[in-house]
């Protein structure tokens, strides 16, 4: 009698399967070939890009009445959302809100946006008009509708990197379980 071998644990994933290979029809597979692995996002042209004080300028000299987000964000080649964070740094800036000039005071790099705001803003006497006329330039654009808070590209973008980033290490950690 002829003694059995002891299986060998695979070195792969999946067990070995020595079953006939099934073919899908083309017309089947062609489908599935043609989907691609990720939706493209568009994103500004300029997006990620450092910000000139002739851009930021160009924001907060925008008029309330006659601009939107949208349309100055495709002129500037930047995303509405964008727009929309640095203009609230603006308005911010000339209410006097508590936080507001501690980011312009911070020397952290991630409030250089806030300084550059208000540099800008300093440049053009918008902090030396009277409180009453700083108070006619602190609106936002116009919007899609009084809720909208930008496209969110970036936090699509990051949550697309963040998904990328489990995959791979749920798949190494699959790999170490085997």
């Amino acid at each position: 009698m002829a003694r059995k071998r002891p299986e060998r644990k695979s070195s792969g994933l999946l067990p070995r399967d020595d079953s006939p290979i099934k073919l899908v029809p083309l017309e089947k597979r062609k489908f599935w070939e043609e989907i691609p692995a990720e939706v493209p996002i568009e994103k500004a042209v300029r997006w990620r890009e450092k910000w000139t004080d002739d851009e930021v300028r160009r924001l907060l000299e925008a008029d309330p009445a006659n601009c939107s987000y949208e349309a100055l964000g495709a002129e500037l080649g930047r995303s509405p959302g964008a727009l929309r964070i640095r203009r609230s740094q603006m308005i911010h800036i000339i209410r006097g809100d508590p936080y507001a000039m501690e980011y312009v005071e911070s020397t952290d790099h991630k409030r250089a946006d806030w300084r550059q705001v208000h540099k800008v803003m300093k440049a053009q006497g918008v902090l030396d008009l009277p409180v009453t006329e700083q108070f006619k330039l602190a609106v936002h654009l116009q919007q899609p509708n009084p809720s909208w808070r930008g496209d969110h590209t970036q936090a699509v973008l990051k949550e697309k990197k963040d998904r990328r980033r489990r995959f791979i290490r749920e798949l190494k950690a699959i790999k170490k379980e085997v």
